[in-house]
């Protein structure tokens, strides 16, 4: 028999807890509690709660025999497991037991159900770097130039914290200049320094010759791709003509290349207009979906909100 709850008790902590193998970057479940939490609670900084921006309901709890885990839905009717935009590979909440279990409450397991862009493999990087726009290779090397630019994979959880916050602040103004809700020192945050203290990291930096950061691109290193999380970098003007979103993604490409990586850059997935010049390809990656409108208005009549 499948449950939904609004929170968790001591018997969905420890089935939640049991979900969890040996690959750190799966994540743990404090994570996830966490972020089950905070997504109901009023941000400090725009004094407005996340579930009331992008969320018709936040952080249910589906539960079954042996296994918990925590979903979202948003207001256009689609289901995000918590902490998914930040966490690639959460296999470990879906074995296929899980799969069939949840068709009994309208959910489905959809194998393409999202798609995200990666940036193949190239034989050779001077022939991909032909083929982009010239102007952005040279906002490149003009950024080489004046900036330290390195991609770091032994960082430890003190780095990212400090790095973190050195841009935090400009990160949080460039979303409230858009309108939009992403601030604060956060679950994601954590997790990075999670995937730190056990080395699972790989992190694009560009720092003045003060070692203060001015960008960042947090990336998680998978068995078949290197998956680009979220990048921050300092939005003051004198930045501006650098270019620094499009020099982190290169940071990586010339990472994987040099390093003779067999694991191509996952750019996530939003399409973004700044990623046709990486001329991606798309790939179909599962998703949690409805599997019917019924199934949908269930849940949003139960527990969705105003």
């Amino acid at each position: 028999m499948i449950g939904i709850h609004r929170t968790y008790n001591r018997k969905r902590l420890s089935k939640l807890w049991e979900m969890f193998g040996q690959d750190p970057r799966q994540g743990n479940p404090t994570l996830y509690i966490r972020e089950h939490f905070n997504l109901k609670r009023v941000c400090d900084s725009c004094h407005t709660r996340s579930a009331v921006q992008h969320l018709a309901a936040a952080s249910l709890i589906v539960e079954g025999d042996d296994w918990t885990f925590p979903v979202s839905v948003t207001i256009n009717g689609r289901i995000i497991v918590d902490l998914e935009p930040s966490i690639p590979d959460q296999s470990n909440l879906f074995p296929q037991t899980v799969i069939d279990s949840v068709e009994e409450i309208g959910f489905a397991y959809e194998p393409a159900g999202r798609t995200e862009f990666v940036v193949p493999i190239e034989t050779e990087r001077a022939a991909y770097y032909d083929s982009l726009r010239k102007d952005k290779y040279w906002n490149y090397r003009k950024t080489q130039e004046h900036f330290t630019c390195r991609v770091i994979t032994d960082a430890s959880p003190d780095d990212v914290l400090r790095w973190d916050t050195e841009v935090e602040y400009d990160f949080e103004d460039y979303w409230k200049a858009k309108g939009e809700h992403h601030c604060g020192f956060n679950v994601e945050t954590e997790y990075f320094q999670w995937l730190a203290q056990h080395g699972q990291i790989v992190i694009a930096r560009i720092s003045d010759d003060q070692d203060t950061t001015i960008a960042l691109d947090y990336c998680v290193p998978g068995r078949y791709e290197l998956t680009t999380v979220n990048q921050k970098r300092l939005i003051a003007r004198e930045y501006a003509s650098y270019g620094l979103g499009n020099t982190l993604i290169m940071m990586l490409v010339d990472y994987v290349d040099s390093n003779g990586l067999l694991t191509p850059l996952n750019l996530g997935s939003v399409p973004y207009q700044h990623i046709e010049m990486w001329r991606p390809v798309p790939v179909p990656k599962p998703q949690l979906v409805f599997a019917n409108t019924a199934a949908q208005q269930s849940i949003l009549e139960r527990f969705g909100t105003e």
